[in-house]
């Protein structure tokens, strides 16, 4: 049967948003404007108010749960349930890129990425600081509009991007690198988007959206940076 939430009597599907669910059974959902901590038997342990609504992107790193939202990132301490808010500010260069954070990915060496609609974002956490990573507008392999809407990383570090609407890319030691798996035709309309991927057995799964419909991508990351 479907878990009730028993706080608001009602089932999980009926408004709240399931954000992440826990090895012990607790749940992090989203309803409205307000997070919450959710036991294995349906009571509520803690809530969190935000600015904002979730937009994409829940993930754990440094023992600290990230969130992306429509107004920068959350970081939710795991040793005192503290929530702390990194808002786009754009007078500070180290802040959030921009409001609209739409994927997290921690990487093999904890680092934290953040793809947003104005780039990807790693945070320096000895410094506490972001650092900006864009493609340049005059890169070889042809434009970008800097629109990130998924993340995933390889073995040897490389960050992967699916860039709307110029599909996948690939940046590692500095260098950025477009990946020809779409017809010419496709690149630059803005229909074109990678919204979900990831990484196993050095094999890159995504889906695409282009024109309203939606299929599935495979590609072998090891042949393809041949």
């Amino acid at each position: 049967s479907e878990k009730t939430i028993k706080a608001y009597n009602e089932p999980l599907s009926t408004s709240f948003r399931p954000m992440m669910l826990f090895k012990n059974g607790e749940m992090l959902l989203m309803k409205e404007q307000t997070m919450y901590l959710i036991s294995a038997d349906g009571d509520t342990i803690r809530k969190w108010p935000l600015t904002t609504t979730y937009r994409g992107g829940t993930i754990f790193n440094a023992n600290d749960l990230w969130i992306g939202s429509h107004d920068g990132l959350y970081n939710l301490q795991t040793s005192d349930t503290t929530l702390h808010h990194l808002p786009f500010k754009s007078s500070d260069i180290h802040s959030v890129p921009m409001a609209f954070v739409n994927c997290l990915l921690s990487d093999h060496q904890k680092n934290l990425w953040i793809g947003t609609f104005g780039g990807i974002s790693k945070i320096d956490f000895g410094k506490n600081k972001f650092r900006l990573i864009r493609i340049p507008s005059d890169h070889p392999d042809g434009n970008s509009s800097n629109r990130i809407r998924s993340l995933a990383t390889d073995r040897q570090g490389g960050c992967w991007m699916g860039v709307e609407p110029f599909g996948l890319w690939r940046y590692y030691k500095g260098v950025f690198k477009r990946y020809d798996y779409f017809p010419k035709e496709l690149i630059g309309k803005k229909t074109l988007g990678i919204r979900r991927m990831f990484i196993l057995d050095d094999t890159l799964y995504f889906n695409v959206w282009y024109d309203g419909f939606k299929k599935a991508g495979i590609l072998d990351i090891l042949e393809g940076r041949k």
